[in-house]
């Protein structure tokens, strides 16, 4: 796999889990507070399997 592709395939993930964090803290300011924490939760363990990814599949050969 070439730079390239890890750095969109990286990319597309951590714009991903920022999106699903942020709008998870938008949810908990609005009063929805379990749909929030849920959000946020699972955006970090969407970051935490990205961070697997990135040391195990993506690593430069």
């Amino acid at each position: 796999m070439d730079q390239f592709s890890r750095f969109v395939i990286l990319g597309v993930l951590g714009v991903g889990v920022f999106s699903i964090i942020v709008s998870g803290f938008f949810d908990l300011v609005e009063g929805h507070p379990f749909k929030g924490i849920s959000m946020i939760f699972i955006g970090v363990f969407i970051g935490a399997g990205g961070f697997k990814l990135k040391r195990d599949y993506l690593r430069p050969r």
